[in-house]
């Protein structure tokens, strides 16, 4: 069900009502790292989030916080630095806590660097450059 791509709107609007209407029974954490796992779940997760936006600190929280035991070359971690990128894009000025949660959990460091140089480069794009 996940896999068909003609059935995506369907089942993001779906998940978005079912969380919106029983979030004690779908808490939100729980349902990204379910998402994490099943084809096209990091953009279900990102409609997710796009319709609740209250939620994002929460769902960056749990992803940070369970990725500090992972390798840095896992697939998980992938997805989740793809997946913490993709709701950065969606909401660039909340990148400086989304990097101070990946310093306070030690995890992903790649993305914490990312995330650092990008401020730099846009604070001062000479830093960046030399």
């Amino acid at each position: 069900l996940f896999e068909s791509q003609s059935h995506l709107e369907e089942m993001a609007d779906v998940l978005c009502v079912a969380q919106a209407e029983l979030p004690t029974l779908l808490p939100i954490s729980k349902v990204a790292e379910g998402l994490l796992r099943v084809k096209n779940g990091l953009w279900l997760l990102g409609r997710l989030v796009a319709n609740a936006p209250d939620s994002f600190h929460e769902v960056c929280l749990s992803l940070v916080s369970k990725a500090q035991h992972l390798d840095d070359d896992s697939t998980e971690s992938r997805r989740r630095t793809a997946v913490l990128r993709q709701l950065l894009v969606m909401h660039p000025s909340h990148a400086a806590t989304v990097r101070a949660m990946l310093v306070e959990h030690c995890a992903l460091p790649d993305l914490a660097v990312t995330l650092t140089l990008d401020h730099l480069s846009a604070v001062s794009p000479d830093v960046c450059s030399e």
